[in-house]
């Protein structure tokens, strides 16, 4: 049974769990006696100064803010970490729920352990309201630093409305300290000027965070909008490939069965004039004759086999050698291969003309991997090997070329997927026969060291041809 939450980014969770434990022991650090804010207020009045009460206020929201920066944080991170597989859309209110939840429990642990009680008044449950709402969009493409500024902007401006005296009204700034502070403010006749001053940086903080805002939102739907568009070309240009293939693959059954026809004509006339061939005087002429059939009847199954890829036989490793080697003979880098078959005589069951392509493809590549390297080499290494308490016969390509790169090692069979001006469809083509014929195939590469591909295909006992 699938759980309803689940936790999808367990990097995002660890932060948060850390910043709320950061919250709860931070009391212990910073503290009002670390910034001399009572002492400050106090020396005010003594003095009349309004330079040390303002002193006294600013390190006010800085102390506040630092203190609620943890706790917010670690709620925002934890929100986000979360995600759901049932309704994606109660998803945000589950975010909301989840960071409604934690930042009033912090609240309650500090004052636990601290003796220390946060106001919970209508800056922090804003607060709460604004990480919340934040907390439950889904900004997934946008870095975390730009989140992260942003709040920390929204937490050093609802904590100014704390040491705003208009506002004393109002349960804002009901904290021991602001309450002091607001006190002599009143005394000094600071108030105009503290309110005027607030609201000032008010301002500028809300503004700024509004365009933060807006350029986050816009970057997310930017990015999300190019992930789609990246998304939809992909799409096509697979419908396209396909495409392609199918036509292909339809032009080539047309021509199979046009090949068929003079085939079979040609077997009926080789078996009609071996007929004539009886007698002593033309026994080698039989023997020709016979040699033309089997060719004919070998060129039928190939015809065959390349007309339907899961059209299979079975066939000795030998066979498979003589087959590649034939092959790739007339090519300029056969001196460089080097085939090692360790079990001749085993068989698999597989269609041959698929496989054999499949291989040549595999060398193709690794020849084009290796020609700038000094003696480059390539090896068919063969064997016989026991896996999940079955026989299967191991095939590995290995070259010593440059190698692949490990993050575009699950690109390279992807159909289209290129790095040389080709069509991309060399290695989906060659997954997708080894995997036709009940096969599987891995790689393993080095940059600058070179390149592995294995084949495993499972080998057909207790066969006699």
């Amino acid at each position: 049974m699938k759980k309803y939450i689940k936790i999808d980014n367990k990097i995002k969770f660890t932060i948060g769990v850390l910043l709320i434990f950061i919250s709860l022991i931070l009391p212990f650090f910073l503290k009002v006696e670390t910034f001399k804010i009572l002492d400050k207020t106090y020396d005010s009045i003594i003095y009349k100064n309004d330079f040390l009460l303002i002193n006294a206020a600013t390190c006010l929201v800085i102390l506040n803010s630092l203190r609620a920066l943890p706790h917010y944080l670690g709620a925002f991170f934890i929100g986000e970490s979360l995600s759901t597989e049932k309704n994606i859309k109660i998803l945000k209110y589950i975010k909301i729920f989840t960071i409604c939840l934690i930042i009033p429990t912090i609240y309650f642990l500090i004052y636990v352990i601290h003796h220390i009680k946060y106001h919970l008044g209508i800056p922090a449950l804003t607060l709460i309201f604004i990480i919340g709402f934040l907390g439950s969009k889904s900004y997934n493409y946008v870095s975390n630093f730009k989140k992260i500024i942003l709040i920390i902007l929204v937490i050093f401006t609802i904590q100014i409305l704390d040491i705003m005296p208009i506002l004393s009204k109002f349960p804002i700034g009901k904290g021991e300290i602001s309450q002091e502070i607001k006190l002599v403010s009143h005394f000094l006749e600071l108030d105009n000027f503290i309110n005027i001053c607030a609201t000032y940086i008010f301002i500028l903080l809300f503004t700024l965070e509004l365009l933060l805002l807006s350029l986050i939102n816009s970057e997310n739907n930017l990015k999300y909008m190019n992930l789609l568009r990246e998304q939809n070309l992909m799409i096509k240009n697979k419908s396209q490939l396909q495409e392609l293939e199918n036509r292909n693959y339809l032009e080539s059954r047309h021509l199979v069965h046009d090949l068929n026809s003079p085939l079979a004509a040609a077997q009926a006339l080789v078996s009609l004039v071996k007929l004539n061939c009886t007698s002593d005087d033309r026994k080698n002429d039989y023997i020709y004759l016979d040699e033309v059939e089997n060719s004919l009847d070998s060129m039928s199954k190939m015809i065959s086999q390349t007309l339907y890829i899961d059209k299979t036989s079975i066939i000795s490793i030998n066979e498979i050698v003589h087959k590649i080697s034939s092959n790739i003979s007339i090519y300029d880098y056969y001196d460089k291969i080097i085939i090692l078959d360790n079990c001749p005589n085993k068989f698999i069951k597989i269609n041959s003309v698929f496989f054999v392509r499949s291989i040549i493809n595999l060398l193709e590549n690794a020849n084009y991997a290796i020609k700038d390297t000094e003696n480059g080499k390539v090896k068919i290494v063969i064997d016989s090997i026991e896996k999940d308490k079955s026989n299967y016969i191991r095939f590995k390509i290995i070259d010593n070329g440059v190698g692949i790169e490990k993050s575009n090692l699950d690109l390279i069979w992807k159909s289209g997927y290129t790095t040389k001006n080709t069509t991309g469809l060399g290695l989906p083509f060659v997954k997708n026969t080894i995997e036709s014929n009940s096969g599987s195939i891995v790689v393993n590469s080095c940059p600058n060291i070179g390149t592995v591909f294995t084949i495993f295909l499972m080998e057909v006992n207790n066969y006699e041809k």
